[in-house]
């Protein structure tokens, strides 16, 4: 029989092995945590929830939907999420490429530079979500907003990784509603 080892009793691991025992191949998940779930993982303390990462599913897909539905009990709600961004003591509204107004004027007309810069030049091959984000929102904003917060959400570098997962997350606007968004 194949052995097989997962890494990682998030929502990745535990679909790669729920497809595996579909298939009749009883793989072992390892998770480094003392609990499973990766970021949708939450912790009680003191009576207050406290949530790991988004416990949200992006998914068009209908039968994944129907997967997730059946392993709460039905029991979900669809939530339009208003996200707010906290970057260096100022709060940025969501998203914020398009909402850079407050932010200090030296960073804002970088970003704006390179984002112009971006929307007028051809970056070359996309190997990986680094490069997809420089050619979308310029070398500025790639670097002080999502490639932070990647890192720290995904505890990878953005070089590191590809951009098959990213599906409706990352929102590419058009350059006026960039610079409304400055003003």
């Amino acid at each position: 029989m194949t052995e097989i080892a997962i890494l990682g009793a998030g929502m990745a691991g535990f679909g790669a092995a729920h497809r595996l025992d579909n298939e009749g191949v009883r793989p072992v998940i390892y998770e480094k945590n003392a609990y499973h779930g990766g970021h949708a993982a939450s912790y009680n303390c003191n009576g207050f929830i406290f949530d790991d990462g988004p416990h949200i599913s992006f998914t068009k897909d209908e039968h994944i939907q129907k997967l997730f539905a059946k392993s709460v009990d039905q029991e979900y709600e669809r939530i339009q999420a208003r996200t707010n961004n906290y970057w260096k003591g100022h709060w940025i509204k969501h998203p914020a490429q398009c909402n850079l107004y407050g932010l200090p004027e030296d960073i804002v007309v970088d970003v704006l530079v390179d984002f112009i810069h971006a929307e007028n030049n051809k970056y070359g091959e996309i190997r990986n979500y680094r490069d997809w984000l420089i050619a979308s929102y310029g070398k500025t904003f790639a670097e002080t907003f999502p490639m932070q917060y990647g890192c720290k959400f995904h505890t990878t570098t953005a070089d590191n990784m590809s951009t098959e997962w990213m599906g409706p997350r990352l929102y590419r606007p058009e350059l006026r509603e960039v610079l409304h968004g400055a003003l």
